[in-house]
């Protein structure tokens, strides 16, 4: 009887011991991740969205370990009063994400990103320094409003700049 408890424990401790150190591990995965992409969302008139103002902006800094990001599903946000500028955190984030954070219904709309049209995009993964334009459906766009859209250079400049973020990879 002894001999079955001990087996019991030993496996009820591989068990938990496992379970531990992958929850431990995706955690510590889903937080180093952190890069930046570019976009603009073009109202009814083919003008980009200011989606600078407070309401669309995390106040915490990305580096604020009090305030941890979602390890599990990650997240995207934006902040520092830069509207065209979505922080990534987690590898498998998504531009239909970016539109839940911004309540934003992204039915409507199609996309041209880093120069591929879309007409289904949500689930079309953010890379680091991907561009993207979103315009309504219905509407037609031409290069100079997809090249209105930040560049590489823009973003690594506020990279640079930013007070409360920074680039990890890329």
């Amino acid at each position: 009887m002894n001999r079955y408890l001990l087996y019991i424990v030993i496996i009820l401790v591989v068990i938990l011991g496992g379970v531990y150190f992958f929850r431990r591990d995706k955690s510590a995965v889903a937080q180093d991740v952190h890069y930046h992409a570019s976009f603009h969302i073009l109202d009814e008139n083919s003008t980009p969205l200011d989606l600078s103002g407070i309401e669309y902006m995390s106040i915490s800094p990305c580096g604020d370990e009090e305030e941890a990001h979602d390890a599990e599903k990650g997240e995207v946000h934006l902040h520092d009063s830069i509207g065209d500028i979505v922080h990534v955190h987690g590898s498998e984030m998504e531009w239909g994400d970016l539109f839940e954070y911004l309540k934003i219904d992204p039915t409507g709309y199609n996309a041209i990103i880093n120069e591929n049209l879309y007409t289904n995009f949500d689930s079309v993964v953010i890379n680091p320094y991907d561009r993207a334009l979103f315009f309504q459906k219905g509407d037609t766009v031409d290069s100079t409003l997809f090249n209105s859209v930040p560049d590489r250079k823009y973003i690594e400049k506020v990279e640079e700049l930013s007070e409360t973020c920074s680039s990890t990879s890329g």
